[in-house]
């Protein structure tokens, strides 16, 4: 191996999830300037004038078996998998393997399967990099608390406790010690977040670069206790999702968007709902620590929520936003919010408001559908375009 070589160094970010991964990513590709400055390369990537989530180059969609199963190409993008990856592989082949230091941040990294890895770790070694793979872990709890709160947005918090969450954390620990052996770092999540300029700042710093707090991006803040609640309602009786490749034919991307902002309480689960994660959580601190070193994570911390009872600032920004919602997520909201308990008479005032509105557009919406195809209702026309898209869909399946 050449001298040249022999000095190329790649930094790959795997996350983990929910551990500051998007500010991360926005804040390197918001300061590539600084980063050239220290030699290092931030790879651009824009495909048919998409810019991916990590505003980079994917490396999950590249080396996983099944890139066509990758939610980022073929339903949050609606992009050809096999046209993206040989994109990539262009992108690698032209420019990349040139370059003497390159920083790739993608969590998705750290769900590929140890083959996978092994695929990465040896295409980089071929081309003469050593690799640093750099992973922050959640705590087990607030992992459960984040990914409840994340996932809402598209399932039920019911079947995201219920899942295998923490198990698989501990595996793809396990799996990157594996294949990476001492180029794996990992650091607790909790713990980054008191540097000056929390997890970003901390990475920066594993960089030996120093970043000014105001060049440290934030991204993806909390939603509400009643913003999840209501999203979870909504997922369980009509997810987003039929399958990995099926989409629910009345539903569409960012239809609940507007009722992510609604004003409360930070998101924490109930009691019931710690009782019945508590013994994997605890299971999962220990597996981890064996793995990491005792004393990886902060004490347990088993905070639960308050008072979940809807009141008149909650009600008034549902009305505000109900025409901008499409008649079937109106109806799911009404359905909840009657079956809520509020606080105060104007409360219960606006919410009967809020159920006129509801009978005025099912009114309205009824006479439209006497109407010619191109004037009937909104509904209608999006129930349309998301059944094209569910036949776009299979037929590049």
């Amino acid at each position: 191996m050449t001298q040249e070589h022999a000095e190329k160094l790649v930094v790959i970010h795997t996350g983990f999830h929910k551990t500051g991964s998007s500010s991360i990513q926005h804040s390197l590709a918001h300061n590539r300037d600084l980063l050239v400055a220290r030699g290092y390369h931030y790879p651009k990537f824009i495909f048919n004038g998409t810019e991916f989530y990590n505003r980079s180059a994917p490396l999950y969609g590249l080396y996983c078996e099944e890139p066509k199963t990758f939610l980022h190409y073929w339903y949050h993008n609606q992009l050809e998998p096999d046209h993206v990856n040989h994109a990539l592989e262009k992108l690698f082949q032209d420019d990349l393997w040139n370059r003497d230091k390159l920083i790739f941040s993608d969590e998705f990294v750290s769900i590929l399967s140890k083959q996978e890895l092994i695929r990465l770790r040896d295409n980089f070694t071929r081309n003469g990099f050593r690799l640093r793979v750099i992973s922050f872990v959640r705590e087990p709890f607030n992992l459960m608390v984040s990914t409840s709160q994340q996932r809402s947005r598209q399932f039920a918090i019911k079947s995201v406790l219920s899942g295998n969450l923490l198990q698989k954390e501990v595996k793809k620990i396990k799996v990157l010690k594996d294949v990476f052996g001492d180029a794996a770092e990992f650091y607790n999540f909790e713990k980054t977040c008191f540097h000056p300029s929390g997890p970003v700042g901390f990475f920066f710093d594993l960089l030996n670069i120093t970043l000014k707090p105001e060049s440290a991006l934030r991204i993806n803040e909390s939603m509400s206790q009643h913003s999840v609640r209501l999203l979870s309602y909504i997922n369980e009786q009509a997810p987003g999702l039929k399958s990995d490749r099926e989409i629910n034919p009345i539903r569409q991307r960012l239809d609940t968007g507007w009722l992510e902002k609604i004003p409360g309480k930070k998101f924490q689960l109930n009691k019931d709902e710690i009782e019945f994660i508590k013994p994997s959580v605890l299971e999962a601190r220990q597996s981890i620590e064996e793995l990491l070193g005792e004393g990886f994570f902060p004490p347990l911390n088993l905070v639960c929520s308050g008072s979940e009872s809807w009141g008149e600032e909650q009600i008034d920004f549902i009305f505000r936003s109900a025409n901008k919602l499409d008649l079937h997520i109106l109806l799911r909201v009404n359905d909840y919010l009657w079956a809520q308990e509020l606080e105060g008479s104007e409360a219960e005032t606006k919410r009967d408001t809020l159920t006129n509105l509801l009978r005025e557009r099912l009114d309205r919406e009824k006479l439209d559908s006497g109407l010619p195809p191109t004037k009937k209702c909104s509904m209608l026309r999006r129930l349309f375009r998301a059944c094209k898209r569910l036949m776009l869909a299979r037929l590049q399946g």
